[in-house]
Protein backbone atom coordinates (compact mmCIF):
# COMPACT_ATOMS: atom_id res chain seq x y z
CA UNK A 1 0.00 0.00 0.00
CA UNK A 2 1.22 3.24 -0.80
CA UNK A 3 2.34 5.94 1.62
CA UNK A 4 0.83 9.39 1.13
CA UNK A 5 2.70 12.28 1.82
CA UNK A 6 1.65 16.30 1.63
CA UNK A 7 3.45 19.00 -0.24
CA UNK A 8 1.40 21.42 1.14
CA UNK A 9 4.45 21.99 3.84
CA UNK A 10 6.40 25.22 4.38
CA UNK A 11 10.07 24.34 4.71
CA UNK A 12 12.95 26.61 4.36
CA UNK A 13 16.18 26.15 2.29
CA UNK A 14 16.97 23.27 0.27
CA UNK A 15 14.21 20.78 0.36
CA UNK A 16 14.88 16.84 0.75
CA UNK A 17 12.29 14.12 1.09
CA UNK A 18 12.18 11.94 3.59
CA UNK A 19 9.41 9.50 1.74
CA UNK A 20 6.78 10.97 4.64
CA UNK A 21 7.95 14.34 4.77
CA UNK A 22 10.21 17.27 3.40
CA UNK A 23 13.01 18.84 4.95
CA UNK A 24 15.13 21.77 4.78
CA UNK A 25 18.45 22.74 5.16
CA UNK A 26 19.47 26.58 5.44
CA UNK A 27 22.24 27.31 3.57
CA UNK A 28 24.84 29.49 4.64
CA UNK A 29 26.80 32.11 1.67
CA UNK A 30 30.14 30.73 0.57
CA UNK A 31 29.98 27.46 2.42
CA UNK A 32 30.37 24.10 0.59
CA UNK A 33 27.22 21.87 1.06
CA UNK A 34 28.07 17.98 1.75
CA UNK A 35 25.49 15.36 2.47
CA UNK A 36 23.87 15.05 5.80
CA UNK A 37 23.15 13.10 8.72
CA UNK A 38 20.45 11.23 6.71
CA UNK A 39 19.71 10.86 3.22
CA UNK A 40 17.12 13.51 3.20
CA UNK A 41 19.38 16.75 4.32
CA UNK A 42 22.81 18.12 3.24
CA UNK A 43 25.81 19.99 6.13
CA UNK A 44 27.27 22.80 5.57
CA UNK A 45 31.29 23.55 5.61
CA UNK A 46 32.75 26.51 6.16
CA UNK A 47 35.70 28.32 4.03
CA UNK A 48 38.63 28.33 5.25
CA UNK A 49 39.63 32.43 6.03
CA UNK A 50 42.67 32.33 4.33
CA UNK A 51 42.31 32.49 0.21
CA UNK A 52 43.74 28.92 -1.29
CA UNK A 53 43.38 26.53 1.73
CA UNK A 54 41.97 23.25 -0.16
CA UNK A 55 39.14 21.39 0.70
CA UNK A 56 40.50 18.26 2.72
CA UNK A 57 38.76 14.66 3.30
CA UNK A 58 38.73 13.70 6.53
CA UNK A 59 37.77 10.13 6.36
CA UNK A 60 34.81 8.45 5.04
CA UNK A 61 32.93 8.93 8.42
CA UNK A 62 33.29 12.77 8.94
CA UNK A 63 32.69 16.25 6.84
CA UNK A 64 35.66 17.53 4.41
CA UNK A 65 37.11 20.54 6.40
CA UNK A 66 39.18 23.19 4.83
CA UNK A 67 43.09 22.62 6.03
CA UNK A 68 46.49 21.81 4.60
CA UNK A 69 46.70 18.92 2.06
CA UNK A 70 48.82 16.04 3.36
CA UNK A 71 51.31 14.28 1.73
CA UNK A 72 48.88 11.62 1.01
CA UNK A 73 46.55 14.03 -0.88
CA UNK A 74 49.11 15.59 -3.05
CA UNK A 75 49.89 18.27 -0.66
CA UNK A 76 52.98 18.44 1.55
CA UNK A 77 51.51 19.05 4.88
CA UNK A 78 53.36 22.25 5.48
CA UNK A 79 51.94 25.95 6.11
CA UNK A 80 54.86 27.47 5.04
CA UNK A 81 58.51 27.04 4.12
CA UNK A 82 62.01 28.74 4.52
CA UNK A 83 62.42 31.38 1.79
CA UNK A 84 64.69 30.03 -1.03
CA UNK A 85 65.54 26.78 1.09
CA UNK A 86 65.50 23.66 -1.44
CA UNK A 87 62.89 21.21 -0.39
CA UNK A 88 62.83 18.16 0.79
CA UNK A 89 60.95 14.48 1.64
CA UNK A 90 59.67 14.18 5.31
CA UNK A 91 60.73 11.84 7.70
CA UNK A 92 58.49 8.70 5.94
CA UNK A 93 57.10 8.59 2.73
CA UNK A 94 53.64 10.34 3.90
CA UNK A 95 55.25 12.78 6.85
CA UNK A 96 55.23 16.95 5.76
CA UNK A 97 58.31 18.02 3.42
CA UNK A 98 60.83 20.11 5.07
CA UNK A 99 63.08 22.98 4.34
CA UNK A 100 66.47 21.90 4.42
CA UNK A 101 68.38 24.62 7.09
CA UNK A 102 69.44 28.05 5.26
CA UNK A 103 70.46 28.76 1.46
CA UNK A 104 74.21 28.46 1.36
CA UNK A 105 76.75 31.24 0.81
CA UNK A 106 77.30 31.84 -3.08
CA UNK A 107 79.43 28.69 -4.74
CA UNK A 108 78.57 26.56 -1.68
CA UNK A 109 77.22 22.62 -3.17
CA UNK A 110 74.17 20.74 -2.06
CA UNK A 111 75.77 17.81 -0.32
CA UNK A 112 74.07 14.72 1.30
CA UNK A 113 74.15 13.87 5.00
CA UNK A 114 74.00 10.78 4.72
CA UNK A 115 70.54 8.75 5.47
CA UNK A 116 68.21 10.03 7.66
CA UNK A 117 69.78 13.55 7.67
CA UNK A 118 68.60 16.67 5.26
CA UNK A 119 71.54 17.69 2.98
CA UNK A 120 73.57 20.94 3.31
CA UNK A 121 75.07 23.29 1.37
CA UNK A 122 78.86 23.38 2.11
CA UNK A 123 82.16 24.50 0.27
CA UNK A 124 83.11 22.90 -3.08
CA UNK A 125 86.01 20.38 -2.65
CA UNK A 126 89.01 21.53 -4.95
CA UNK A 127 89.76 18.80 -7.39
CA UNK A 128 90.73 15.68 -5.78
CA UNK A 129 89.69 16.29 -2.94
CA UNK A 130 86.74 14.51 -1.04
CA UNK A 131 84.62 15.21 1.95
CA UNK A 132 83.03 12.79 3.94
CA UNK A 133 80.89 13.36 6.24
CA UNK A 134 81.06 11.00 9.42
CA UNK A 135 78.71 12.34 11.96
CA UNK A 136 76.02 15.43 12.46
CA UNK A 137 74.46 16.22 16.19
CA UNK A 138 71.47 19.06 16.56
CA UNK A 139 71.70 21.18 20.23
CA UNK A 140 68.38 21.41 22.09
CA UNK A 141 69.30 23.54 25.15
CA UNK A 142 72.18 20.84 25.21
CA UNK A 143 75.08 21.06 28.09
CA UNK A 144 77.80 20.42 25.13
CA UNK A 145 78.24 18.66 21.88
CA UNK A 146 80.95 16.31 21.76
CA UNK A 147 82.33 14.25 19.06
CA UNK A 148 83.86 11.26 20.49
CA UNK A 149 83.96 9.06 17.47
CA UNK A 150 85.09 9.33 13.99
CA UNK A 151 88.26 11.13 14.61
CA UNK A 152 91.04 8.72 14.25
CA UNK A 153 93.99 7.68 11.89
CA UNK A 154 91.28 7.76 8.84
CA UNK A 155 92.23 11.10 7.70
CA UNK A 156 95.06 13.69 8.19
CA UNK A 157 92.36 16.62 8.04
CA UNK A 158 89.20 16.91 9.91
CA UNK A 159 86.50 20.05 9.28
CA UNK A 160 83.43 20.57 11.68
CA UNK A 161 80.86 23.24 10.61
CA UNK A 162 78.26 24.82 12.86
CA UNK A 163 75.14 26.65 12.04
CA UNK A 164 73.41 29.27 14.47
CA UNK A 165 74.61 28.13 17.83
CA UNK A 166 73.05 30.17 20.15
CA UNK A 167 73.82 30.04 24.02
CA UNK A 168 71.22 28.91 26.75
CA UNK A 169 72.81 32.18 28.82
CA UNK A 170 73.98 35.81 27.42
CA UNK A 171 77.15 36.76 27.07
CA UNK A 172 78.86 33.53 26.64
CA UNK A 173 82.24 32.68 24.57
CA UNK A 174 81.72 29.07 22.34
CA UNK A 175 84.76 27.27 23.77
CA UNK A 176 86.47 24.20 21.71
CA UNK A 177 88.14 21.04 23.35
CA UNK A 178 90.46 18.42 22.62
CA UNK A 179 90.19 15.37 23.73
CA UNK A 180 92.81 12.29 23.95
CA UNK A 181 90.74 9.81 25.70
CA UNK A 182 87.44 10.01 23.83
CA UNK A 183 85.99 12.34 26.10
CA UNK A 184 86.73 10.91 29.12
CA UNK A 185 88.68 14.34 29.83
CA UNK A 186 89.40 17.73 27.74
CA UNK A 187 92.25 20.28 27.15
CA UNK A 188 91.27 23.32 28.78
CA UNK A 189 94.40 24.57 28.51
CA UNK A 190 97.85 24.03 26.16
CA UNK A 191 96.39 25.51 23.96
CA UNK A 192 98.82 28.46 21.27
CA UNK A 193 96.33 30.29 19.89
CA UNK A 194 95.99 33.89 17.96
CA UNK A 195 93.21 35.79 15.61
CA UNK A 196 92.68 38.23 13.67
CA UNK A 197 91.61 40.28 16.40
CA UNK A 198 94.74 40.45 18.14
CA UNK A 199 93.61 38.53 20.47
CA UNK A 200 96.25 35.35 22.16
CA UNK A 201 95.47 32.57 24.46
CA UNK A 202 96.49 29.29 25.63
CA UNK A 203 93.42 28.48 27.00
CA UNK A 204 90.69 26.30 24.78
CA UNK A 205 89.95 28.60 21.75
CA UNK A 206 86.89 30.64 22.09
CA UNK A 207 84.79 30.09 18.38
CA UNK A 208 82.34 33.10 18.47
CA UNK A 209 80.54 35.00 21.42
CA UNK A 210 76.81 35.69 20.80
CA UNK A 211 75.65 38.54 22.58
CA UNK A 212 72.26 37.73 23.76
CA UNK A 213 70.02 34.37 23.73
CA UNK A 214 68.79 35.75 20.11
CA UNK A 215 71.70 35.70 18.47
CA UNK A 216 73.78 33.23 16.91
CA UNK A 217 77.20 32.52 15.82
CA UNK A 218 78.59 30.11 12.21
CA UNK A 219 81.69 28.98 12.27
CA UNK A 220 84.32 25.69 10.81
CA UNK A 221 87.11 24.61 12.24
CA UNK A 222 90.29 22.61 10.94
CA UNK A 223 91.91 19.86 12.58
CA UNK A 224 95.28 18.62 11.02
CA UNK A 225 96.85 15.71 12.23
CA UNK A 226 94.79 14.66 15.75
CA UNK A 227 95.80 11.14 15.62
CA UNK A 228 99.39 11.86 15.21
CA UNK A 229 101.11 10.91 18.35
CA UNK A 230 104.59 12.55 17.00
CA UNK A 231 103.03 15.66 15.51
CA UNK A 232 101.31 18.84 17.44
CA UNK A 233 97.56 19.18 16.94
CA UNK A 234 96.91 21.84 14.30
CA UNK A 235 93.90 24.25 14.60
CA UNK A 236 92.28 26.32 11.97
CA UNK A 237 89.27 28.27 12.53
CA UNK A 238 86.96 31.10 11.31
CA UNK A 239 83.51 32.49 12.32
CA UNK A 240 81.52 35.06 12.31
CA UNK A 241 79.37 35.81 15.95
CA UNK A 242 76.50 37.78 15.43
CA UNK A 243 75.17 39.50 18.75
CA UNK A 244 74.69 43.58 19.02
CA UNK A 245 78.16 44.35 17.14
CA UNK A 246 79.09 41.14 14.15
CA UNK A 247 82.36 40.11 14.00
CA UNK A 248 83.91 37.68 11.97
CA UNK A 249 87.13 36.35 13.16
CA UNK A 250 89.98 33.88 11.97
CA UNK A 251 92.32 32.05 14.04
CA UNK A 252 95.27 29.76 14.00
CA UNK A 253 97.27 27.89 16.16
CA UNK A 254 97.75 24.47 17.91
CA UNK A 255 97.47 22.13 21.11
CA UNK A 256 101.20 22.28 21.91
CA UNK A 257 101.86 18.79 22.80
CA UNK A 258 102.45 15.74 20.38
CA UNK A 259 99.71 13.21 21.12
CA UNK A 260 96.65 11.56 20.01
CA UNK A 261 93.94 13.70 20.33
CA UNK A 262 90.42 11.41 19.10
CA UNK A 263 87.39 13.63 20.57
CA UNK A 264 86.56 17.30 20.88
CA UNK A 265 83.51 19.51 22.48
CA UNK A 266 81.82 22.36 22.12
CA UNK A 267 81.30 23.77 25.00
CA UNK A 268 79.81 27.95 26.11
CA UNK A 269 81.30 29.37 29.02
CA UNK A 270 78.91 29.51 31.10
CA UNK A 271 75.13 27.87 30.19
CA UNK A 272 73.72 25.34 27.62
CA UNK A 273 73.65 25.49 23.61
CA UNK A 274 70.32 26.49 23.05
CA UNK A 275 70.23 25.36 19.25
CA UNK A 276 72.46 25.03 16.11
CA UNK A 277 73.66 22.50 14.09
CA UNK A 278 76.90 20.88 14.09
CA UNK A 279 78.77 18.44 11.25
CA UNK A 280 81.82 16.63 11.49
CA UNK A 281 83.68 16.10 7.94
CA UNK A 282 86.64 13.81 7.16
CA UNK A 283 88.67 15.04 4.34
CA UNK A 284 90.82 13.03 1.70
CA UNK A 285 93.10 14.13 -0.62
CA UNK A 286 93.99 12.03 -3.52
Amino acid sequence: MAVGNSINEQTTGICGFTGTAFTGTAVTQYNVQVGGSTSSTLSNVAPSATSGVPLVSAGSSANPAFGTAVVAGGGTGMTSATSYAVLCGGTTSTNPHQSIAGVGSSGQVLTSNGAGALPTFQPNAPAGTTWVFINSQDASASADIQFTSGIDSTYTLYAIFWSNVTPGTTLQSLNFALSNDGGSTYHTSGYLMADTAGGTGTNQPSLGSPTNTGAGCDGSIYIFNPASASIKTILLTFYTAIGSTSQCIGRGGSYDTAETNNAVRFKFASGTVATGKFTLYGIKQS
